[in-house]
């Protein structure tokens, strides 16, 4: 195992996800709820069922489309969702 894309992996997500729309629902969730437990198991849960299925739709691209347009698609998505998010759509 390459730990240095163990590592990668781990800080792109972490930072990417600080602050954002699951953590925040999670916090209300847990403050509503209690059983920080239980809403950690299903956090946990979810965030790798959705995370499993990019990783292999992305594995599954990268065997028909090169890398570099898959990072190209990849961006563009990115950059659109931003956008539509500023001007509100």
């Amino acid at each position: 195992m390459n730990h240095k894309i163990v590592w990668l992996a781990f800080t792109t997500v972490a930072f990417a996800e600080l602050g954002d729309k699951t953590q925040i629902s999670t916090i209300i969730l847990c403050a509503d709820r209690g059983s920080p437990l239980v809403i950690l198991l299903g956090a946990i849960a979810a965030f790798a069922t959705v995370n499993a299925a990019g990783i292999i739709i992305g594995h599954k691209l990268s065997k028909i489309i090169p890398r570099r347009m898959v990072s190209i698609i990849a961006g563009a998505v990115f950059l659109t969702v931003g956008a539509s998010f500023l001007i509100g759509i």
